[in-house]
């Protein structure tokens, strides 16, 4: 074993300096280094090597938050199922809980908004329209209820059954009229075949 380790040694070109520093042919000095980066790394010695925590994604708006969920609707709407809601939310680097949470706040927010704009009205026009909208953006959440997991799957079939309470779907002959709730009494009725 020693005779193999001088033959090594004598064979490696080297010389001693000043400093008593042993100097390798260029090659095995460059197979040296590396060696020793892959040693620090492997072992995390090196300290120029830091790992940096993940920067957490900006807080989104209100209106971008709106308009990444109605794309998320739109989707639903279209056919996606609960791998496309994830693509989706993956893509834009939104949270299922963050989507929820806003979701509960734009819930909350549209039904008082609702309530107010439905009451009046120029020829009847007007009310039974937003509640012809509000029906079909409920329509839409409980699909997104039945289609998302999570957090969202759930806030989002609340919402959604929250403003059918609010404005129902009536039953009238086997088909569904789509009615709204007022202060005032009824307002229009509009035929929907769902």
């Amino acid at each position: 074993m020693e005779q193999a380790s001088c033959l090594l040694l004598t064979a490696i070109p080297a010389t001693i300096t000043k400093t008593n520093r042993l100097t390798i042919s260029p090659m095995l000095d460059k197979i040296w280094r590396f060696l020793k980066q892959l040693i620090r790394r492997l072992f995390g010695t090196n300290p120029k090597i830091q790992l940096t925590p993940p920067q957490p994604a900006p807080t989104l708006t209100d209106a971008e938050y709106e308009a990444k969920f109605m794309e998320l609707l739109e989707g639903v709407n279209q056919g996606w199922g609960k791998g496309g809601v994830a693509e989706l939310l993956s893509a834009k680097q939104i949270e299922n809980g963050d989507l929820a949470a806003w979701l509960r706040g734009f819930g909350t927010r549209l039904l008082a908004g609702a309530q107010g704009s439905t009451e009046g009205g120029h020829g009847g026009t007007a009310p039974t329209d937003a509640v012809v909208s509000l029906q079909e953006l409920a329509r839409r959440l409980e699909l997104l209820g039945r289609v998302a997991g999570g957090e969202l799957s759930e806030v989002a079939g609340n919402v959604g059954k929250e403003i059918l309470v609010e404005f129902p779907l009536v039953s009238v002959g086997g088909e569904r009229r789509l009615m709204g709730r007022l202060n005032s009494g009824s307002i229009g009725v509009k035929k929907n075949m769902i």
